[in-house]
């Protein structure tokens, strides 16, 4: 339950579940429905809008128990899942997913995920307007996952995804890879990239007097990462952290939702809603745990970040702009230190 008192307005929400399943053996099965109402709060941490819909699901798997010729294990899963709105009980989620995960006697890891909406949904939340909703058409979408073992000096992931859209010309790539390399017990490097490609996507753009305008877009994402950490001993840790995302869409037409949910050209609105955003972080921290529960941490930060509605797709340039963009440099230093009662009284008896 939740309780909301925001003095001119109270609201009670209500968010129920049950869960049905055999969990033991090869071979595993589970029936689940909930329901959460209209004015059910679950932003106590962050802000979450899904909500006032009920639900429906089922999963099915099958396992090994022991090692096969090839394999240490072997998992083989199908997921049904379904959403509902409370109020027109319009399907908001309806997906079938049939996944398989595999790992090798070395312990390298395989998944391969295969995901349908085989039905029209309703995004009752995308619209930002009470009792609006759009529709999203049904998709495929496929994925696999390879992951070597961590356990290795080096070690690599790489993800694949592709998505089907049933409308003309709308799909999705990903691709990433990450790579980590161990130097040592106490030194290692982590480089990751990840690159998405999305076409004929559709997302919102404006709102006016008389309409929700909504624009079909191309959108190019790439996104580089850098971890590491480097241990003195066991209490004292340097940490760096470096990330540069990127990201612009191209508006190629914009339409009107009506009050149906699906769309009608809009030929009038001609306002420039391309976007190009570069973020930049750069963090390197050192830490000292001098005694239990008790620690001294140093962090210096330089982030930048840049949103521009028009720009180039030179990946050199946006690099650039956004380190020149006035970044902010930070240093904190931050000092806990824990104090256990227990053993601060019997200080204080003795001074007594």
């Amino acid at each position: 339950f939740s309780y909301v008192n925001n003095i001119d307005n109270i609201k009670r929400g209500t968010n129920s579940s049950l869960y049905i399943g055999d969990t033991k053996g090869k071979y595993q099965y589970g029936f689940g429905s909930g329901y959460i109402s209209k004015d059910y709060d679950h932003n106590d941490l962050g802000i979450i809008f899904t909500n006032n819909y009920y639900s429906f699901n089922s999963n099915a798997s099958y396992r090994t128990l022991k090692k096969t010729t090839n394999f240490n294990s072997i998992r083989l899963q199908t997921d049904i899942q379904t959403e509902f709105e409370n109020s027109t009980n319009k399907l908001q989620l309806g997906t079938i997913a049939f996944a398989g995960d595999f790992f090798t006697l070395k312990n390298d890891g395989i998944n391969i995920t295969t995901t349908i909406s085989p039905f029209e949904t309703f995004d009752f939340y995308f619209p930002g307007v009470d009792g609006r909703y759009n529709y999203n058409p049904k998709y495929i979408d496929f994925s696999s996952i390879i992951s070597t073992n961590r356990n290795r000096k080096y070690s690599f992931d790489l993800t694949q995804n592709f998505i089907k859209h049933d409308q003309p010309g709308r799909k999705s790539y990903t691709i990433s890879f990450g790579q980590e390399y161990r130097f040592s017990d106490k030194f290692y490097l982590r480089y990751g990239v990840r690159g998405i490609k999305d076409r004929n996507d559709i997302g919102f753009a404006d709102y006016t007097v008389d309409d929700i305008v909504y624009a079909k877009r191309d959108i190019n994402t790439l996104e580089h990462q850098i971890t590491g950490k480097y241990s003195i001993n066991n209490v004292m840790n340097f940490n760096l952290k470096v990330r540069y995302y990127w990201a612009h869409a191209i508006n190629n037409k914009f339409l009107n939702l009506q009050d149906d949910g699906y769309f009608m050209d809009n030929t009038t609105y001609n306002a420039n809603k391309n976007i190009n955003r570069n973020i930049w972080n750069f963090d390197l921290s050192y830490s000292w745990w001098f005694a239990p529960g008790s620690l001294v941490s140093i962090l210096y930060r330089n982030n930048s970040s840049l949103s521009e509605r028009t720009f180039n797709t030179n990946f050199g340039d946006n690099l650039r702009n956004v380190l020149n963009n006035n970044p902010n440099n930070t240093i904190s230093i931050s000092f806990r230190y824990y104090i256990d009662y227990n053993q601060a009284k019997n200080i204080f008896k003795q001074s007594n």
